[in-house]
């Protein structure tokens, strides 16, 4: 999960009542930002 980049996701599916306030509510916009960097990397 480390080297996918997905370590959130983990935490997310182990902690959801802790976590989906601070990832999914309050963070969006970064989850955005990081997939269009990945997607640029992909296509290089």
């Amino acid at each position: 999960m480390q080297k996918a980049g997905l370590e959130w996701l983990y935490r997310l599916y182990r902690e959801p009542r802790r976590l989906a306030k601070r990832y999914l509510v309050q963070s969006p916009p970064i989850f955005a930002l990081l997939m269009r960097e990945k997607l640029r990397e992909a296509g290089r």
